[in-house]
């Protein structure tokens, strides 16, 4: 491991710290009734996370703390936001479950594939659509809550089956390599290996 892997000191680290500190203050913003900040608070969120991936790649700021960093601090943002939401949006439940239940199973599988001591897959295309996707959604109930009329009545509900659906297939697509890298049919030298 190289002595940039073991920095724990970088800009996309802190970026990373950022987006966390955020999530409270998305929450308070939000159950105050002020929507419109909390969409300006999820914007930025969404763009340090942007952000911190471009200036790690780009700058050689990839670190080993990055890339558990990284990907907690947008997974901690989707789960309280998407709570968040539900709670206010009752039809957003089902999917609350659906989610919550993909990062369950997701979480136990990367935990089983470290205990017989192998690595998990780095995200794909899929993950990075399904996490779009769900983005989207929380950015057009978001819009529902700013401007209760703007939005027709369907698509929140239509918007809810497609981002159920991504996630479903995200899901499974990672089911396979799980399956795959168990039965050691997973070639792991595909993978750059340096991805925060």
């Amino acid at each position: 491991m190289s002595n940039k892997e073991n920095k724990v000191l970088t800009i996309p680290n802190a970026l990373s710290v950022v987006r966390i500190l955020l999530i409270p203050l998305f929450a308070y913003l939000y159950f105050k009734g002020h929507y419109a900040l909390a969409a300006i608070v999820l914007t930025i969120s969404g763009l340090t996370d942007v952000v911190d991936g471009f200036i790690a790649r780009t700058f050689n700021m990839i670190s080993t703390l990055g890339k558990i960093l990284d990907p907690f601090a947008d997974k901690l943002t989707q789960l309280v936001v998407v709570l968040c939401l539900a709670i206010r949006h009752k039809i957003l439940i089902p999917l609350l479950i659906v989610f919550y239940a993909k990062e369950l199973l997701m979480l136990s599988g990367s935990a089983k594939l470290l205990k017989s001591g192998t690595r998990p897959s780095e995200a794909k295309w899929w993950g990075k659509l399904s996490t779009v996707v769900i983005y989207v959604l929380l950015m057009l109930v978001l819009i529902s809550d700013i401007w209760p009329t703007l939005l027709p009545v369907w698509v929140l509900p239509v918007f809810i089956v497609i981002t159920a659906i991504s996630i479903l297939f995200s899901l499974y697509s990672y089911y396979l390599i799980f399956k795959d890298i168990q039965s050691g049919k997973y070639d792991m030298s595909k993978e750059s290996h340096n991805k925060e």
